[in-house]
């Protein structure tokens, strides 16, 4: 039984290193995309930061957002990654 829980062992460890590389791979070419408007940015906050042109504020919680251009392809994962890390989950 041994040979069998190594075997599933090996196997999702190289799941699990396949699916983390493919999200870099993704998260690159999100940034790539969406590079000229990437930041934080707050609406509730005072001061507030704002997005610039063309940009506009995704908000991720209930006090910071990410500034993304609405024109191009959505960064989903970086969005749900920054998401994780605002919300502590």
């Amino acid at each position: 039984m041994k040979p069998l829980y190594m075997l599933l062992f090996v196997l999702t460890l190289l799941l699990a290193t396949a699916t983390a590389d493919n999200m870099s791979q993704r998260m690159r070419r999100e940034y790539q995309v969406q590079k000229r408007c990437l930041r934080l940015c707050t609406r509730t906050l005072r001061p507030a930061v704002r997005c610039g042109r063309r940009c506009s504020c995704y908000m991720l919680g209930p006090y910071f957002g990410m500034c993304i251009d609405p024109q191009l392809s959505f960064p989903s994962t970086i969005v749900n990654s920054h998401y994780k890390l605002f919300n502590g989950l």
